[in-house]
C-alpha cells in the first residue's frame, strides 16, 4: 500500500487528501518519522474544511501516540459534522485514544447531534 500510495503522489503531488493513508502505512511500518512528516501544511488546511481528511489526521495521531493531536483532529472532524460514531467506536487506528475520557466526550458530542 506504502509504494502505491507513494507512486499516486508522485504523480499527483497535490493531492494532499491522500497523504494521511500514506502516514497510517508508515506509521503500521514503524516509520514513525516519515508519517509525521506527511501530515505538511497543505495537508492540514485541506483537513481543516474537510471531515473526513481531519478524522484521517487524527488517525495518523492516534496511531503516533499522540493523544492531544488526535483529540484535536478528531474534535474538529466531528465539528465539521462527522457523526459516524461506529467508526470511531471500531477503527482499530483509534484504539490507543479510547481510553482516554476525551473519547467519551467526542461520542457523546456525536450521538446528541
Amino acid at each position: 500500500a506504502c509504494d502505491l500510495l507513494r507512486e499516486v503522489l508522485a504523480q499527483n503531488p497535490n493531492l494532499h487528501g491522500v497523504r494521511p493513508f500514506l502516514a497510517m502505512c508508515l506509521s503500521a511500518r514503524g516509520e514513525h518519522e516519515a508519517a509525521r512528516a506527511e501530515l505538511n501544511e497543505p495537508v492540514k488546511r485541506n483537513a481543516s474544511v474537510d471531515p473526513d481528511i481531519a478524522y484521517a489526521v487524527a488517525s495518523v495521531f492516534a496511531l503516533e501516540g499522540d493523544r492531544d493531536q488526535a483529540f484535536e483532529w478528531l474534535q474538529r472532524s466531528v465539528a465539521l459534522g462527522n457523526e459516524n460514531k461506529p467508526l470511531f467506536e471500531h477503527d482499530p487506528n483509534l484504539a490507543g485514544i479510547r481510553d482516554d475520557p476525551r473519547f467519551g466526550e467526542v461520542i457523546r458530542r456525536v450521538t446528541r447531534g
